[in-house]
Order: structure tokens, then sequence, then C-alpha cells
């Protein structure tokens, strides 16, 4: 068994998830990957374990010996001459790991790679018969997760011929853990200049042109942590093996002649009407929105205080002149309607009324309106005639041109609902002169959110409006454009888990925020600020620049919106309340993040980016109003 291991931790590497943070303390599974490596090491029995640093030195020496657990047993040795490459790193440790043995062979790890225990318990279980070295290359390269840019290696029999990145001959992986003898550093001479080491693939190819380096081939798994996007895609694997360990379950056969499988299959593709216009609220006979199959049944109109002194009365008149039996049912201002609560008593309240199959669920009204009236609709009868007359630019422009209908529960905001269409939305521009200026800007925080996240010249019409937020040219030009991007978001991705992830842009954030004021930050209001740290916390793990933040910032601020959270909130009550995000997983938050303006961040097709705890706290502290 090895006694003695080398990590190489003196890179830079690209800023991976905070500024300035050296690559050996980036997080990963809840832990800096240095941190990581000496536990794996340490369980699976070395003894001494020497951590070349080069890159921010002192602070990864201060982060490890504040940990006396983590760091008993490890000597930090600095390399002031890390910029040179690998292989002076490795040369810097020939003191130290002479010191310990001179004569067993020691195990060379990278700092910057993550592997699954059972590959480091294989490597410390290893014994060198014969040559300098042996490499560990794993045959599992449709595992790996940028081909391209990993070291391939040429094996014939055992015995490595060549190894490169450009290499046409490969059949297998570098994977970042060699068994070396001591003798290795005779072999990483410093150059003429007295300050240079060989590149790290130059010393190898002298091991392959003086001794043999053997090859340990394996199937296990790692990944080698260089880029952002690599940094993501080890996040999800480890997420996704933690979650999948928590049970003990059985291995279910492939198939069995005992069981008999049928298809029921029931969904079709549901086409929803999406009219915008002008003047069919006060006038209902410029549009049908009842159709004649339901001229008959009971039909529900539902609205607000507000909104039914303005248009519900005279709405349900109207239609009650034409001969419709309509019931108003009009809720209290504000999120409270959308109680679990409430939901119970207007369900009991519609099946006193009476209600048959052909019944017609018209919601009049904003946000809360259309989500509670959807919501109702969806689970009486299993489902009946919804459809939509948004009032707000909020409803007109998101809550109303969707399937999602909900109500929140206890612990937050959109809790409890379902996937159900309506028959028709129908968006009457017109009513927005009657809306308070605030709520007008309210409603553009989704505008910005469809702008920004999926059409630059979207953007670029947005921020070249010079005119009143009352320009119903204006607003009708913006909702014509975020209808049709919405529409074609969900065409082909309906539950929100690829493509149209972006719709969740800025509210895993925003819906605490929105939370934790009690409701006096209203919803686009919050989701603006939640915009705003989604920006911080892709810069932070480097998926975009600082330009995306400056952007958000300037747009919202433009059309009177907050980029701040106010400062009354404690920064760990918003991660705490994030937990009941539907994008939550056991593993931990995933967010919609953008790279760009219109460029939704994916990492191996999966568009719910992983975000580490401590990156969010930093994002949401640096939003903090001061």
């Amino acid at each position: 068994m090895i006694k003695t291991a080398l990590i190489t931790a003196a890179g830079r590497g690209l800023r991976l998830d905070r500024p300035g943070t050296p690559k050996s303390l980036v997080d990963v599974d809840g832990q800096p990957i240095l941190f990581r490596l000496i536990r794996q090491l340490k369980s699976a029995g070395v003894e001494n374990i020497v951590v070349v640093s080069g890159f921010e030195s002192e602070k990864i020496e201060q982060k490890l010996f504040r940990h006396p657990h983590i760091s008993k047993g490890v000597q930090v040795v600095e390399n002031s001459q890390w910029s040179a490459g690998l292989a002076s790193s490795v040369a810097a440790a020939e003191e130290s790991i002479l010191n310990f043995n001179e004569m067993d062979p020691f195990l060379l790890v990278m700092g910057d790679h993550v592997f699954d225990d059972e590959l480091i318990v294989e490597a410390v279980s290893s014994k060198l018969e014969v040559g300098d070295g042996a490499l560990f290359v794993t045959k599992n390269i449709e595992a790996i997760y940028d081909y391209e840019s990993a070291v391939k290696v040429c094996h014939d029999k055992g015995v490595i011929t060549k190894l490169g990145r450009g290499i046409d001959c490969a059949n297998g992986v570098d994977m970042g853990v060699f068994i070396l003898k001591p003798s290795i550093f005779k072999l990483l001479p410093v150059k003429e200049n007295g300050k240079d080491a060989l590149e790290w693939s130059e010393a190898l190819q002298n091991i392959i042109e003086s001794s043999n380096l053997l090859a340990v081939e394996t199937s296990a798994v790692f990944d080698d942590i260089d880029t952002p996007s690599a940094l993501v895609h080890c996040e999800m694997r480890l997420r996704k093996i933690r979650r999948e360990a928590v049970v003990n379950r059985p291995v279910y056969p492939s198939n069995s002649e005992s069981f008999t499988t049928f298809d029921y299959i029931i969904d079709t593709p549901v086409k929803t009407d999406i009219v915008v216009g002008r003047g069919f609220v006060k006038d209902p006979s410029k549009l049908q929105i009842i159709r004649d199959q339901s001229a008959s049944s009971p039909i529900f109109v539902f609205t607000d205080e507000t909104v039914a002194e303005i248009y519900g009365y005279d709405f349900r008149k109207k239609l009650v002149e034409f001969g419709y039996d309509v019931n108003l049912i009009v809720l209290p201002v504000g999120e409270e309607s959308k109680s679990l609560t409430n939901y119970a008593y207007l369900v009991e309240r519609v099946l006193r009324k009476g209600v048959d199959e052909q019944s017609v669920f018209i919601s009049l009204g904003g946000g809360v309106v259309c989500n509670v009236c959807g919501f109702v609709a969806s689970s009486i009868y299993r489902g009946l005639n919804l459809v939509h007359l948004p009032t707000t630019l909020m409803a007109q422009s998101d809550a109303a041109v969707s399937h999602k209908q909900g109500i929140n529960g206890y612990q937050g905001k959109n809790l409890v609902g379902s996937y159900y269409s309506p028959q028709m939305v129908a968006i009457d521009v017109e009513t927005l002169n009657t809306l308070p200026l605030r709520l007008v800007a309210d409603g553009m925080a989704e505008v910005i959110k469809h702008a920004v996240g999926q059409d630059e010249s979207y953007v670029d019409m947005l921020l070249s409006h010079n005119g009143d937020l009352r320009d119903l040219d204006f607003i009708e030009a913006a909702i014509r454009r975020n209808v049709q991007l919405k529409c074609e978001l969900v065409l082909n991705d309906p539950k929100e888990h690829k493509d149209a992830m972006i719709l969740q842009y800025g509210h895993t954030v925003g819906h605490p925020v929105e939370h934790l004021t009690g409701y006096s930050y209203y919803h686009g209001e919050s989701v603006a600020v939640g915009m705003s740290v989604a920006a911080r916390i892709s810069h932070l793990m480097g998926g975009c620049s600082a330009d995306l933040i400056e952007l958000q910032d300037e747009i919202n601020d433009k059309f009177k919106l907050p980029s701040r959270i106010p400062a009354y909130i404690k920064p760990d009550s918003i991660l705490e309340t994030m937990k009941y995000n539907k994008k939550f997983l056991s593993g931990g938050t995933r967010m919609a993040l953008l790279q760009g303006v219109g460029k939704l961040w994916s990492v191996n097709g999966d568009y719910a980016i992983p975000v580490a705890d401590k990156v969010l706290l930093e994002a949401v502290e640096a939003s903090m109003e001061k």
C-alpha cells in the first residue's frame, strides 16, 4: 500500500466560482477540491501528504491549517516558480518526498481533478512492479466531458507509447493519477536558464523514452475541473450520485415475462388562442370569449376588489344582457388570495352555486386572479373551460400567457398548482390605462426577462425607448413580442426543463425576496432583483462577463425596477427559502443562468445549473442595499 502522496495545487487555472479563488479551493460537492482529495487519500490509507502550492499559496495554507483534522499529516511546499508549469511543481516536492522514503513509490494526483472514491482506493492499493511509473488511464471515453481538451494516451500491452491532446492513436485518457518512484525526479532537469522546468508533457515523454511508463486501465470516472462548464458538469454528476445513494435499491430486472406492460397515452397538443387587441373588456361584443357550447352553462368571472369597480361589474352586466348565467366572484387584492385556505373556500363556493362540464371560468384581473381562477378551473371536475382576460402588464406579459396555474403554500410562492391550458387568453391593452404606474413598471420585469434571456434586438428596442411607460403603442409592441417568444419556448418544452428554463430566470431568488418582504415588493420587482443576482452568480461562476451585470442593472433602472435586496432581509433567510423552489433538489440549488444576452447556460443538455451555497451567499451579499 502506498503511504505517501503528492498533490499539485499550484496553478491558477480559470476563475471558476469566485474571483481570486485558487483553483484547488474551488468548491465541488460542498467542499474545496483540495479538501475532498485529502480526505479521500487519508481514508484510503495514505499517511503523508505533500501539497505543492503556488498561486495564492498563503491563502491555501491558511485555509488548510484552519482545519486541523484535514491538515494533520499534510505538508505544504510553496513553489515560487509555479507559473513555469506542472513539472516545476513536481520537482519542487523532491526534498519532501525523499524525506519520507527514498525508495518506495508515491502517488501523484492532480489537485484540480475530482476523483471517485473507488479510483483513489485502487491507486493507493496498487504496486509498481517494473518501470519508474504508472499512469491511470480511463477506457470510459464516453464519460469524458471535454474529450477534445483531454490528454489522450496510446498504450500497447500495458505500456504507454505516446500521450498528448492532439494524438490520433488514443485508446485511453490520462486521469491525472500516477504511481511514481522517487527516481522520477532525475527526469525533471531544469532548463539552461536555471528557472524554467520542463513542461509536464516533456517530462512524461522523457519517462516514456528512458523507462517504462505503465498504463493502469480502469473504467472509473473523473473530472478535470478546468473550465466553468466542467465545474458545473462535475457538480451535476456528484449531486446525482449523492441523490441515488440515499436508498439501497435492489437491482431490478430489465424485463420479466411475468409482467405485461401497456402504453397508456393521453397527452395531445392543446391549442390556446392568444388574442392581443383593444377595447373588448369594456365592450365584450367585440370578441367572442365564451364558446357556443357553453352558452347555457354557469359562467364564473373571477376578479379582485379593485378591478371589479373599474371593469368587473360592468363586464358581468353586459354578459348577462347577452343571456349568460354569470356569477361574479370578487377576491381580496393581493397574494393573500392565493392561499390554500382561500382556494378551498372558492372551490366549495363554486360547487354550491352549481357547475357543469361546459362551464367557463374567466379571470379578469392581474396575475393573482389568473393564478387562482386557473387553479380552481383546473381542479373542479378535473378541469373545466378557462379563459384569461389579464388587466395588468405582469399578467399580459407572463402570468396569463401560460398553462401554469397555481397558488401559494405556507413555505413560499406557487408551491401548489397544475399544468392546465386555457381555451383563450385575450389581452386588452387598453386596460393598462387604469393601471398604477408602479404596476406598469412591475410588469416590465417579465418583458425584460424575455428580452435579456432570448433576444438581443428586443433588449435594444427596450433601451432605445425614451417615451412614457404608458405609451400603449410601445407596450403593445412589447406584449406581442413577449407572447411570440413565449409561444416559441413552450411549443417544444412545456415543462420548462430545457430552453424554456429561461422562464425561471430571476425567479429562484426573486420568489424568496417577494416572500420575505411580506409581498411589499411586487412579483416583477422581486424578479428584477432576482435577475441581477442571477447575473452576479453567473459571473462568479465564470459563465458570463461583468457586462451582463451592468446591462441587467441598467435596464432595471431604466424601467424603475430595483436591483438590490432590501437591507432588512438576512442573506441566510434567502438561502433557506430557496429550498422550497421547485428547481431545488436534495443536492442543492439549481438555477437558470445566462452566459450573455440570449444565451441560456446549459451543460450536457441540462439547463438547471447547480450553484454552491457559498457562491449564492456571495452574490446575495453583493446585491444587498447599502
